[in-house]
């Protein structure tokens, strides 16, 4: 999922919180672990290292999606709550211990009805402890333009009247295009990722919930990539304000490669990012950009699905393949058996410790069921064994 510059400081904790997906038949459920630095989990948080959260009677299912950390080590984790055929944006905010924190919404639990069907969820806590999220919606109406969802709470769970009035906004997609994902700033403007599926595009919202016409042509970028097959990876904020996204693009039917590209503040792409602002990398026969963190020194870590193996790719911050990482410039999980193709569907899907790097997924080691897998690799892109 979309990250902002206080996310990319948050990873770098000494525990690494692991936000899991999970939808249960009878009541609504979010699922996640926390995992000590010598990948135990940590049993001094929830209930023996995990929580397994119903939102009955707010909701009859649910899905998290995406994470964040305030300073002082609170939590909140947000995703898709459903009712019959209403659906809204789930949250749940925590203490440090994995408790629910009392002190948000009376209970902990908050769920923020929209209007259309929510596709996908970013979520921040900001500086100032209020808590901002993005959300994809397909429309209500047949044939009508999708669009994104602007909410923000005040600290203790009620709306921000500082954002168009009521706490929410929302902001339609150009016709044709569906959401791809939001990256949050710390003062809760956003910018949000769409895509036709032949052309990439990055919108800027401010903090007043309008518009940023000064961004890019009128508010948006195109950001222009081969066609005609055009797959959105992730968005993230560097601590400068620029913007990165990820994407697979190309021919699905025979060719695809990875793609990062960087714009500047103002929108336009940054050319001091591999000449033109566009990074590409052709790791195997179909190259996906997932999910996408920056380091502390600026390079750019992607994963790349291969085939139903994960990979992992890094750039240098000037957009450079970096050949000094795992072969080549790219890490691919050596064992025989298969990953799930979409890294992505987990919101954090790689992120920094300290020096390391950790990337969880999904595995099917177990054909009965699906577990999920941490590695964790030292700088160079070889397991820490």
């Amino acid at each position: 999922m979309g990250a902002s510059s206080r996310d990319r400081r948050d990873a770098s904790r000494r525990r690494s919180l692991i936000a899991m997906t999970m939808a249960a038949i009878a009541v609504a459920t979010f699922a996640w672990a926390a995992v000590a630095s010598g990948g135990d989990l940590d049993r001094k948080f929830g209930k023996r290292g995990l929580i397994d959260q119903s939102f009955a009677p707010l909701a009859d299912d649910a899905s998290a999606s995406s994470i964040s950390l305030f300073g002082d080590d609170r939590f909140v984790v947000a995703g898709r709550a459903a009712t019959g055929n209403a659906t809204g944006f789930g949250v749940a905010r925590y203490t440090p211990k994995g408790k629910l924190d009392r002190s948000f919404s009376d209970d902990g639990l908050l769920v923020v009805p929209v209007g259309g069907f929510v596709i996908d969820l970013a979520v921040a806590a900001l500086d100032d402890g209020r808590t901002a999220f993005v959300g994809g919606e397909s429309p209500p109406v047949a044939d009508a333009p999708a669009e994104a969802e602007i909410v923000r709470l005040l600290p203790e769970g009620s709306p921000d009247p500082s954002l168009d009035g009521d706490g929410s906004v929302t902001v339609p997609l150009p016709a044709g295009d569906f959401f791809g994902d939001a990256a949050i700033g710390p003062d809760g403007s956003a910018v949000i990722a769409s895509t036709d599926g032949d052309s990439l595009r990055v919108a800027r919202v401010g903090a007043d919930g309008q518009l940023d016409l000064a961004f890019g042509e009128g508010g948006s970028r195109v950001v222009p990539l081969p066609g005609p097959d055009v797959v959105f990876g992730d968005i993230s904020l560097a601590p400068d304000g620029r913007i990165l996204v990820s994407a697979g693009a190309g021919d699905q039917s025979s060719k695809t490669d990875l793609y990062v590209a960087r714009l500047t503040v103002a929108g336009a792409l940054d050319p001091s990012f591999s000449g033109d602002g566009i990074a590409s990398a052709a790791v195997g026969r179909n190259d996906f950009g997932g999910e996408l963190v920056i380091d502390r020194r600026g390079r750019v870590l992607v994963t790349d699905s291969l085939n139903r193996r994960q990979g992992l790719v890094r750039f240098g911050a000037d957009g450079e393949l970096d050949t000094g990482f795992g072969e080549g410039g790219a890490f691919v999980h050596p064992s025989s058996y298969g990953f799930t193709s979409n890294l992505g569907e987990d919101p954090e899907g790689v992120f920094t410790q300290g020096k390391k790097i950790l990337l969880f997924t999904e595995t099917s080691i177990n054909t009965n069921r699906d577990d999920f897998l941490l590695l964790r690799l030292r700088p160079n892109g070889t397991l820490d064994r």
